[in-house]
């Protein structure tokens, strides 16, 4: 965008009409003893500071062509992706948008003049889903692959990502050739299929980083695959300080571009590529070094693996003493530089025995916070509760439906009495394995306390639900288990409706499983074909 107020047009006469001015106004006239002039060229040199100072915090625009400019002006807002939980790069902060590439985006804004809108409160895969649907524009780290290329537009790479391999500390035996090896990595990283063919290990692929961060310090994984800044950050928001860089995936130039970062455009944009990409080229080495210092803390890796740095230093400092004949000063600055990595390193183990100590009562904690119950493998309410809240507001936005179904083992508690609590352990164990078999990878399932359980049920309006009822009903009866006894479940069935908060929700799917109970049980009741006037009470076992 140009400027054209006249206070800045003077600036733009040439420099040596500046510098010859001030070579005869004022130095000649100083020397003479005119000191009146002096005045006169401060004022004319705060003058042209402020107007030079001032020019370079606008943006110009004006390398936009006309038919960019255009487009811009049709577009006003762009819609980019923003996860959650992935800093120190792309995540989220009480509804504000965090993290290098989010930094990056801005950047290319200003510089281009284009509007943006952050879209937050989805889990990677929705807001990839939302991409491919073309109701996200652009997506602020995208790695390439051949799926993503039928329906994405990348532009060059702005940070180039090491896949780094990181172990537990104590792990002194690791051996990457070891085809016995657990790793680790996220579900969501899209380089899983190369990894698969370079480590002979099992690959474990897990929902969240904080399982892959807690496993490895419990070696219950011998080694786990991620972006270093971020596996460290979470390693340190939960207090854990046993992993430790072991290397570096090797990858081939092919496959090292597919870790890039790239902004990921939808492909029927090109020019919204082709103003970011100019964009890009205007970004300077300081820009992108001060936004890279900001986030990529590299002290973070190089702490974790002092141990590796100093056997390094050691190595150097012996070269170094086997020339001390040869130059005396080399030798000062070798003895000066060996005590202090020297006291460093002292300093790390006194840091490292405290931190021992405190990963021993974090684990307690860590096990406490874990979201699955263990007894039926489903998630536990705290999960769910977070789940719940994003399906409703993902339904509020996009006017979607989502239904909820809940479940009560008929007369649990007779079986409880009669057959015993293993007996009953075993039972409500082999429902939640029947229920993880039905139901899509969508949809989510939770033990909501003692026998009774819930279901949420994404894109799933009130008869899809029922479906979805009396398939689960149908399967709970047909349970095969000579040593257990068998066991019904009633449900309860309804649709979330917009604006209702979710105690009215589940208020409702609960009358509805009560009218079950009343009615026989064994059955799956919708909340739409309950009379209004209400139910009274029920017996719920």
């Amino acid at each position: 965008m140009g400027r054209n107020d006249k206070s800045s047009e003077w600036v733009q006469v040439p420099l040596d009409f500046w510098v010859s001015l001030f070579y005869n106004r004022c130095i000649m006239n100083l020397f003479k003893g005119k000191i009146k002039y002096f005045t006169f060229f401060l004022t004319l040199l705060a003058v042209l500071l402020s107007s030079l100072d001032s020019e370079g915090r606008s943006e110009d625009h004006s390398w936009l062509t006309t038919e960019e400019q255009a487009w811009i002006d049709a577009h006003p807002q762009i819609r980019v992706a923003n996860e959650m939980d992935w800093p120190p790069f792309d995540y989220n902060v009480s509804g504000e948008p965090r993290g290098l590439a989010i930094d990056y985006i801005n950047l290319l804004a200003e510089k281009s003049g284009i509007e943006l809108q952050f879209i937050y409160g989805y889990s990677w895969h929705e807001l990839n889903e939302l991409f491919m649907d073309k109701k996200i524009d652009l997506m602020p780290v995208y790695y390439k692959n051949e799926f993503r290329e039928s329906f994405t537009l990348y532009s060059p790479s702005y940070f180039k990502a090491q896949l780094a391999i990181l172990i537990n500390k104590d792990n002194r035996n690791w051996d990457v050739d070891s085809p016995e090896n657990l790793i680790g990595i996220e579900k969501s990283n899209g380089s899983i299929f190369i990894l698969e063919k370079i480590y002979p290990g099992t690959i474990v692929e897990l929902e969240y980083k904080e399982d892959m961060v807690r496993k490895l310090a419990l070696n219950e994984l011998d080694a786990l695959i991620g972006n270093p800044f971020v596996m460290y950050h979470v390693a340190r928001e939960n207090q854990i300080d046993s992993i430790s860089l072991a290397g570096y995936v090797p990858l081939e130039d092919e496959d090292r571009e597919k870790t890039a970062f790239h902004l990921g455009v939808r492909d029927d944009w090109p020019m919204l590529l082709q103003i970011l990409e100019k964009a890009q080229d205007r970004v300077s080495l300081d820009e992108m070094k001060e936004i890279t210092s900001r986030w990529a803390d590299i002290s973070i890796v190089r702490k974790v693996n002092w141990r590796i740095f100093v056997q390094a230093a050691g190595g150097v400092t012996l070269i170094l003493l086997l020339l001390l004949w040869y130059n005396r000063i080399l030798k000062r600055r070798v003895a000066d530089k060996t005590k202090e990595l020297q006291s460093l390193n002292d300093e790390l183990e006194i840091k490292i025995e405290q931190r021992t100590k405190a990963l021993k009562e974090a684990n307690i904690a860590l096990e406490e916070m874990a979201m699955v119950d263990p007894l039926t493998g489903l998630k536990n309410r705290r999960a769910m509760d977070v789940l719940i809240e994003q399906e409703i507001q993902r339904s509020k936005r996009f006017d979607r439906p989502v239904s909820i179904l809940v479940l009560d083992l008929d007369k649990f508690k007779r079986i409880n009495d009669d057959w015993g609590h293993s007996k009953g352990d075993a039972i409500l164990s082999a429902v939640g394995k029947t229920l993880l078999s039905l139901l899509r990878a969508t949809d989510y399932s939770a033990r909501w306390g003692g026998e009774e359980f819930l279901i949420l049920a994404s894109e799933t309006d009130e008869t899809n639900a029922f479906l979805l009822g009396e398939k689960i009903r149908k399967a709970i009866e047909d349970m095969e288990n000579p040593e257990l006894p068998d066991i019904t479940v009633s449900i309860g069935v309804t649709q979330y409706e917009k604006g209702e908060e979710f105690s009215h929700w589940f208020e409702r799917a609960d009358s509805a499983l009560y009218a079950g109970k009343e009615s026989g049980r064994n059955r799956v009741i919708q909340a739409s074909a309950i009379p209004d006037e209400g139910l009274g009470d029920f017996d719920h076992t």
